[in-house]
């Protein structure tokens, strides 16, 4: 038997998670190109 709110708690970490190493990596990048101007 599922536990919808535990998997929904756990799919939002999982979010949160690839979010912010999204915006690292994004962050990251941006600070890269700026650096090459």
């Amino acid at each position: 038997m599922l536990n919808p709110a535990r998997d929904m708690s756990n799919f939002k970490e999982v979010v949160e998670l690839r979010r912010k190493q999204f915006f690292q990596a994004l962050s990251a990048e941006t600070i890269v190109e700026i650096k090459a101007l």
